[in-house]
């Protein structure tokens, strides 16, 4: 009798234990931005500085852009920022009312104009980064944008596109591979279907 109260605790213990770790993923209260910088003809620019600014906070972080022209700032507290972009020979490219979102990806894509870098041209609207008319969360990406996408932005993986859309985010770590995680879900919970590229 005994044996069986202890198997039963252990049990109930076990599974507390399994069910009771499964939203981690989906608990973060940050966000992040990320992006490609291109000049006005469309090729990417290496070695910009974007630099973004907490609207609420004043408080900013810089980056480079790699030799494709990308940039990621990860782990934004959520909020209103500004984008600046910037290389010598270029025309300062700023952005305001950017909004970061909690467990989001935000994406702002600079384009610099040849000019001098005291000349700012500052963007006023756009697209916007979120949907705010519908509750879907799917998408998919036109043929044409992943054939033009430059192999390093993918990390060599097409499952990594699924970082494009909202509500993913990538494993702790940086880890390429797994599409991240989807909703909060665990990445080995996703289902990607991939099909239509040549």
């Amino acid at each position: 009798m005994r044996t069986l109260k202890f198997g039963s605790t252990l049990s109930l213990l076990a599974l507390v234990l399994a069910f009771g770790s499964a939203g981690a993923f989906g608990q973060r209260l940050d966000g992040a931005l990320r992006g490609v910088v291109k000049d006005s003809g469309g090729a990417v620019v290496p070695g910009a500085t974007v630099t973004v600014t907490n609207e609420a906070t004043g408080s900013t972080r810089d980056s480079l852009t790699s030799s494709v022209g990308t940039y990621l700032f990860p782990n934004l507290l959520v909020g209103k920022y500004t984008v600046s972009a910037e290389l010598t020979g270029f025309k300062k490219y700023v952005r305001r009312d950017v909004r970061i979102l909690a467990n989001q990806v935000s994406e702002v894509n600079p384009v610099l104009e040849l000019g001098n870098i005291e000349t700012v041209v500052e963007v006023l609207g756009g697209a916007e980064l979120v949907t705010t008319t519908s509750s879907q969360v799917g998408g998919s990406i036109p043929e044409r944008a992943v054939l033009d996408m430059p192999n390093a932005v993918l990390g060599g993986d097409p499952l990594n596109l699924a970082l494009a859309f909202p509500n993913v985010t990538s494993q702790s770590g940086g880890v390429l591979g797994e599409g991240g995680s989807v909703g909060g879900n665990r990445p080995r919970n996703n289902n990607f279907t991939i099909d239509g590229a040549r």
